[in-house]
């Protein structure tokens, strides 16, 4: 009897998410192939939201935000697969359009984080000052490209003509939404730069000192993790630091010490001076729109999570080895009842 409690206690350390883990929201893209999200109550999947995907309404009817058969994935350096279900969701600035059809209006569609078992409106009410909070995606720009002088040593200077995304092209991202439609406090991806094609964070839409990686962003799809670590703002008081962000690209899912160093890190502030309260109180999916005679942008988005520590967000596959395990610890329960 004791072999057996050891064997099943070993099994289930090996296949359950570590205790701490608390995931808060979830968006798979659970629908079938071909489905129009957000198309009223009831019919959007996934966990922890308080409504529906929602397009921004000032951006018109033309685009769309559709599930696509055939989910995205990751499985990192150390042959950990990220946990998926579903498809993957499409955000296309031209809707069931050609992408080379024309159209002058971006693809926003934002939806609100169900907080309401905290007691709180947005997440820095959940974690507090000093607190962290996680979010991760998998992303991937795609969509028409157009022949463009581009940066290819990261200089900052032009120095290339190639088939590249323009800068309307490059204008996808995922949104840290503060407020209602899309209030876009923080970005991660990129946001019209027309000679960088780098993945990056920007605070509050505002250019000035935007985080770099050295990542290309165009078809180049990524697992993403977002840390938010909220700052004590009171520019009075001699503690006082800004909201951070910190991003990792691609990282070890097991552990957020394993991942190492983030890959950007941003203090959040309005042209570097004011600081800005996160306060996030929901997600946001952006391709932007054609303009210039240059082609809009289409973005990929898949496995969308909100939770309170890493392991929440990187979830990973049970290995084959630990479900069999289980199996042997279940046939020795048979074999045990029958004597």
């Amino acid at each position: 009897m004791k072999k057996l409690a050891t064997c099943l206690a070993i099994a289930a350390a090996a296949v359950s998410a570590p205790a701490a883990a608390q995931l808060i929201s979830y968006e798979g893209f659970d629908y079938a192939d071909g489905t129009d999200i957000g198309l009223g109550p009831g019919t959007d999947t996934g966990s922890g939201w308080s409504g529906e995907w929602v397009r921004n309404g000032s951006n018109g009817v033309e685009n769309s935000l559709r599930a696509i058969g055939g989910g995205l994935g990751y499985t990192d350096a150390n042959g950990n697969a990220l946990r998926t279900s579903g498809n993957y969701g499409l955000v296309d600035f031209n809707g069931l359009a050609a992408d080379d059809a024309g159209g002058t209006r971006n693809a926003q569609w934002y939806r609100n984080l169900d907080l309401s078992g905290f007691g709180a409106t947005n997440m820095t009410e959940v974690v507090g000052v000093g607190g962290s909070y996680y979010q991760s995606f998998i992303g991937e720009r795609r969509g028409v490209s157009d022949p463009l002088t581009v940066d290819t040593n990261n200089d900052s200077i032009p120095d290339q003509t190639a088939f590249s995304p323009n800068d309307y092209a490059r204008n996808a991202h995922y949104t840290v939404v503060n407020g209602g439609r899309l209030g876009e406090i923080v970005q991660v991806g990129n946001n019209g730069d027309s000679t960088l094609d780098r993945w990056k964070v920007r605070a509050k839409n505002v250019p000035v000192d935007d985080a770099v990686s050295d990542i290309p962003f165009a078809y180049n799809q990524q697992f993403v993790v977002v840390k938010i670590t909220v700052g004590n703002l009171d520019t009075m008081d001699p503690n006082f630091i800004p909201d951070l962000v910190e991003v990792w690209f691609n990282p070890v899912l097991t552990s957020e010490g394993l991942a190492g160093s983030p890959d950007l890190t941003k203090f959040v502030l309005d042209n570097s001076i004011s600081p800005l309260d996160i306060a996030q109180t929901g997600v946001g999916l952006l391709a932007g729109n054609e303009g210039g005679g240059r082609r809009g942008a289409v973005m990929a988005f898949d496995e969308l999570r909100v939770g309170l520590d890493w392991e929440s967000v990187t979830p990973i596959v049970p290995e084959p080895c630990a479900a069999a395990l289980l199996g042997l610890c279940g046939l020795a329960t048979v074999a045990r009842r029958r004597r």
